[in-house]
């Protein structure tokens, strides 16, 4: 026998054969606003009452907490509707259908039943769902917690979609270690922060995070937490042993050229620069080792990428479809790892087992990229996957390459500098350029020393303007400055070496700076071992040595 109760206290009685539409009267069915369904000889509710309540026009409350369903695994989820917006699902359900279509506001489950998480995450997918809760016994893994249901006793299983957390910030309490998928926290839109506990480990599936929710910009993790930190200004978090980043908010802002400090991050994560078009020129600095797959794909305003020697692979689909791409400078000299080192010898897999040579690492980058390599270190990248029109020597098979054909292999272009710093620490003929230019007097003991004169007053000198020290030269086309008369400026990388100096003069113009100021002295050399790492203090032996942009092989005696 099954009762059925309406705000009007009215009372339903349906036998076995029944159904609640024989019942429920039309002017019933379109007026009724809270209904509760018991149950007192073991009737089910049927496929059929669940469709018809679910048809209810005004139904707001739905109450079955009294009854069990006829198919216990896969109740229905009251799929489109749009009225209802709390509900008591049946005593023996384990499984929802996905309610992301409709206006449901809290639910509340059995706790005597072992959910099927995958199940309970679909629930979750409800941008109207505030709250979740159990009623009766819990006797399985969970808990619900203001709404939140955790699992196990420290994992976040599920935020609800329309949850409203303080100034968006959602808490994770302490004793949480981890979050279970993408629904635990990723289809809520209204978060927009997040703070880890001390507790909190690292979170392999954090980035997918912003995958559902782009509104999330920052992360805080407790100072106390030994496994994570973040970096700039909280908006990547980052894997403290590992040196990793392993997230990155889509809202945060880098600046236009971003540097990647090898002495702290040896790798970022895949889609590390998705949504941020603002990054136009990325360097990655010495020892940063593995540019993961997917790390770069679809970073589609960076127009320059620079690595360092130190680099050891770039994964599949690492640097895939930059579309504005025009400039990959590298530094190695050598094969970090040798010849069984998949970045430069060793082709990636397709999915059906066959050896290419890292066919999709590259692939949607326009035709015209210019690879920047050490001067003298061509034939490495040539004899590499790198270069498609290559074979590995070992293995018989068609060449599939997405790689770069050997005249976009150049050498870089010297360029000399003296009162300013650029970017990157190579240039290719046709690379623009960008100048800052530096203060022209140092501090020593607290005092002003011109750089170059002692008879300068520093306190009165002032930037001129930018000069090409070669441009007088017989049949040397001088270079073009964007704004020579700024200490900020660009210029187009002639097809020859460039010396240029930034300018500056007394107040009355009568010394000019650059009179008095030599050219840059020859840069300091840089020892590299066979293995291409860099040595700081080399012992006796065979190096490869870089001086500027020269390379060379020495003995160190």
């Amino acid at each position: 026998m099954i009762s059925v109760y309406a705000m009007r206290a009215e009372t339903f009685t349906i036998s076995s054969t029944q159904h609640l539409a024989d019942l429920i009267s039309e002017d019933q069915k379109a007026t009724l606003t809270e209904v509760v369904v018991t149950t007192e000889d073991g009737t089910l509710l049927s496929a059929g009452d669940m469709d018809f309540v679910a048809s209810m026009p005004v139904l707001e409350t739905l109450d079955l907490r009294g009854v069990g369903y006829v198919t216990p695994r896969n109740c229905i989820g009251l799929n489109n509707n749009q009225c209802v917006k709390e509900v008591w699902w049946p005593n023996n359900v384990s499984f929802i259908a996905d309610t992301k279509n409709t206006n449901i506001e809290r639910m509340h489950l059995p706790g005597n039943t072992n959910y099927n998480l995958s199940g309970i995450n679909r629930l979750f997918n409800n941008k109207k769902l505030v709250s979740i809760d159990f009623y009766g016994e819990v006797t399985g893994s969970y808990e619900s917690v203001d709404g939140v249901i955790y699992g196990w006793g420290n994992t976040l299983c599920c935020y609800p979609s329309g949850k409203v957390p303080e100034n968006g910030n959602v808490v994770i309490p302490e004793g949480v270690t981890s979050i279970l998928t993408i629904g635990s926290l990723g289809y809520n839109s209204n978060i927009t922060a997040i703070t880890l506990p001390a507790t909190f480990t690292v979170p392999d599936n954090m980035r997918k995070l912003t995958e559902q929710n782009t509104n999330l910009k920052n992360i805080y993790v407790a100072e106390d937490n030994p496994y994570m930190t973040t970096l700039f200004n909280d908006g990547c978090l980052y894997n403290v042993a590992a040196k990793s980043i392993i997230w990155t908010s889509p809202k945060i802002k880098f600046e236009e050229e971003l540097v990647i400090d090898g002495s702290l991050i040896e790798s970022v994560p895949m889609g590390f620069l998705n949504g941020h078009s603002e990054v136009k020129h990325l360097k990655f600095t010495e020892g940063y080792k593995t540019l993961v797959g997917g790390a770069l794909k679809n970073a589609n305003g960076v127009v320059t990428v620079e690595f360092p020697a130190s680099l050891e692979a770039i994964q599949g689909e690492g640097m895939h479809t930059m579309s504005n791409l025009k400039y990959i400078i590298h530094h190695a000299v050598a094969d970090p790892l040798g010849e069984e080192n998949e970045f430069f010898q060793i082709p990636l897999y397709d999915r059906s087992g066959n050896k290419y040579i890292g066919w999709d690492t590259f692939y949607g980058q326009p035709s015209d990229v210019k690879i920047v390599v050490p001067e003298g270190a061509k034939e490495l990248y040539l004899n590499s996957g790198w270069n498609r029109e290559w074979t590995h020597a070992s293995y018989d098979y068609e060449n599939r390459t997405k790689g770069y054909t050997a005249d976009q292999f150049v050498e870089p272009t010297p360029l000399a500098i003296t009162n300013g710093t650029t970017f990157h620490d190579a240039a290719a003929a046709g690379m623009t350029v960008k100048i800052t230019a530096k203060n022209p007097y140092i501090k020593e003991e607290g005092e002003l020393v011109a750089l170059a004169d002692e008879e300068i007053d520093p306190s009165k000198m002032k930037f001129t303007r930018w000069i090409d020290l070669d441009a007088g030269k017989e049949g040397v086309e001088p270079v073009e400055f964007a704004d020579p008369e700024s200490e900020e400026t660009t210029f187009v990388m002639p097809d020859r070496p460039v010396r240029i100096i930034a300018g500056y003069s007394n107040e009355d113009g009568t010394v000019t700076a650059v009179e008095r100021v030599e050219a840059s002295a020859a840069a300091a050399p840089v020892y590299y071992n066979l293995q291409g790492h860099m040595v700081e203090n080399p012992s006796a032996g065979l190096y490869i040595v870089r001086r500027g942009n020269k390379v060379a092989k020495e003995y160190v005696r």
